[in-house]
């Protein structure tokens, strides 16, 4: 069994984040690419003590998801510097986004919570030749229609 040809082909765009305004932005390798992904789920489970005997565990809820991308961009390499600025944008809109793997996997809608950005070997003019960012997105937590009935 050997490698596919395309195992090690370009993903065009690695994970696109479109907005409920339509806007998208594509994460890609010769723009702004992310080299990590870190997937946190988080269940609530409460303790139960009890008389004499060691103490019982209760699955609650699921109390939620986290998402953190890290990566890099090179503004030099045709990226530029606005490539952080646009994802601050969408952070600042404070609406849920829906993300989508390079693969076509629907992820679901997440906030943009958090953006980390480092500029490093900063040239004459103040322009970075390299950007390292860390994002943070929350599932949104879809809503149910019909709780309770």
């Amino acid at each position: 069994m050997g490698v596919r040809d395309d195992a090690f082909s370009s993903t065009p765009h690695l994970m696109p984040i479109l907005t409920e305004s339509g806007q998208t932005f594509h994460f890609n390798l010769s723009t702004s690419a992310f080299d990590t992904l870190r997937r946190a789920t988080h269940y609530r489970v409460a303790t139960q003590e009890r008389l004499n005997r060691q103490e019982a565990l209760q699955a609650v809820s699921v109390c939620g998801e986290t998402i953190t991308l890290s990566g890099v961009v090179f503004p030099q390499l045709g990226a530029g510097v606005r490539q952080i600025k646009r994802l601050r944008a969408i952070g600042a809109d404070m609406k849920p986004v829906q993300l989508t793997t390079g693969a076509g996997d629907v992820l679901g809608r997440w906030y943009l919570q958090r953006i980390d950005e480092e500029q490093h070997a900063l040239l004459a003019d103040g322009v970075p030749r390299k950007q390292t960012f860390s994002l943070e997105f929350g599932r949104y937590g879809e809503d149910f229609k019909h709780v309770g009935g």
